[in-house]
């Protein structure tokens, strides 16, 4: 009987210390790359620094994907359907240095939107985003690209609105230009500016390599 009741003792305590809020490390985590097309840097690549800026940022994503492709996390690349119009010359692919990086690596998928957020309800290609993380039983999101003020704090807000766990790769996100002609980069993601979600336990930040390696090494299950 006391051996019962210690085991009964022992079961609650470890259900009381995972009783915490939040996504477990374990959780299947994937690469999400947003929006690195050239019609968002083109306008503003001119000036002086931007340049830098990009390359830095790109050599960061590139450095995510190899990291998540040791991992054999999903990457997943988002495209703005800038025209609704697939030859439209706006609607240039994400940059070619991370279609690179990822090369012929198998668990890779891209998605289009038409929206800022991937997960806004006007987004035509919504339903297909969100039935390939479900079928993939995918439950938080590594988020890196642009623009940092617009696509990617929309993104972030509709994974935690959908009880997605988001890592925000701070070195592998840059704005071009949401708020001014000079990017961004890094671009630091506030909690406050991603909903009142990031309470909850699901919003965390990676600002560096390390960081970020140190949590895709916590996914691995």
């Amino acid at each position: 009987m006391r051996n019962t009741i210690a085991v009964i003792g022992f079961s609650f305590i470890l259900l009381s210390l995972g009783a915490r809020p939040g996504v477990a490390a374990s959780e299947k985590t994937a690469l999400l790359i947003v929006d690195m097309q050239r019609y968002f840097w083109a306008e503003n690549h001119h000036r002086r620094g931007n340049p830098g800026r990009l390359n830095l940022a790109l050599e960061q994503q590139a450095r995510a994907i190899r990291l998540a492709k040791r991992a054999r996390l999903p990457i997943l690349l988002l495209e703005y359907d800038i025209q609704k119009d697939s030859t439209h010359p706006d609607n240039i692919p994400t940059h070619p240095a991370l279609i690179s990086a990822i090369g012929r690596y198998r668990n890779f998928a891209k998605f289009k939107k038409d929206q800022d957020g991937v997960f806004d309800a006007r987004n035509t290609f919504r339903d297909e985003f969100i039935r390939y993380l479900n079928q993939n039983e995918i439950k938080r999101l590594i988020v890196a690209g642009a623009n940092g003020g617009s696509c990617v704090v929309e993104t972030i807000s509709g994974a935690l609105l959908r009880g997605l766990g988001v890592v925000a790769f701070s070195h592998g996100i840059i704005d071009f230009g949401t708020y001014n002609t000079d990017y961004i980069h890094p671009f630091f993601i506030k909690p406050e500016t991603v909903l009142k979600e990031s309470e909850n336990g699901l919003f965390e930040k990676a600002d560096s390599i390390s960081e970020l390696s140190a949590v895709i090494r916590k996914s691995i299950p």
